[in-house]
């Protein structure tokens, strides 16, 4: 079954320049946000998990809170993509890496011993995250046998893109990099 690890076009130059998608404290920025677990998230589901989305104040969809209010919010894609570098996802078939289902993993019963914990199953469940379709690898995910896709936001369509046709070119004044995809490199 493929699965699949969404993240940032902000995440993605540090990922290739890696080779591996890293355990998600290895790259924390933010050092005062809890966190019960240090793992790579996977899914099952075709769109980007809600409880992954950043939140942004004004932009009413990425918070959590009014999402677990009110029922089948939409998600304006749209307007988040220009802020993070745009949405993609990693494809892997759940048979390699040493991957396995949070539900009934080891690292789920280890997390569950901390306060809290079960609230953020609840979450994810209340805004639409069906917890039973998350996985998880424990390590690193080297980029070996895989799929890369982005999300177009204005048909909500993932497209595959291959690896090699990805350029980043930094931003001259130094504060980022614009992610392009060249037709000429895919064709090679």
């Amino acid at each position: 079954m493929k699965i699949y690890h969404y993240t940032k076009g902000l995440h993605l130059k540090s990922i290739f320049n890696d080779g591996f998608i890293a355990t998600e404290q290895k790259r924390n920025l933010n050092t005062t946000a809890p966190f019960f677990t240090d793992v790579v998230w996977l899914t099952e589901g075709q769109t980007v998990p809600v409880t992954a989305l950043p939140f942004i104040p004004f932009i009413p969809s990425t918070d959590l809170s009014i999402r677990q209010k009110i029922k089948n919010v939409n998600t304006d894609y749209a307007s988040i993509a220009p802020l993070i570098g745009g949405f993609w996802r990693f494809g892997f078939d759940s048979n390699e890496h040493g991957l396995e289902k949070w539900f009934f993993s080891k690292a789920r019963s280890e997390a569950y011993k901390r306060p809290g914990v079960d609230g953020l199953d609840r979450i994810a469940n209340r805004v639409g995250d069906n917890i039973r379709s998350f996985w998880i690898s424990e390590r690193d995910i080297p980029l070996k046998n895989f799929t890369v896709e982005y999300l177009l936001t204005d048909t909500n369509e993932w497209v595959d893109c291959e690896p090699s046709s990805i350029v980043f070119r930094d931003i001259p004044n130094g504060r980022g990099y614009a992610i392009c995809i060249s037709p000429y490199l895919e064709a090679a």
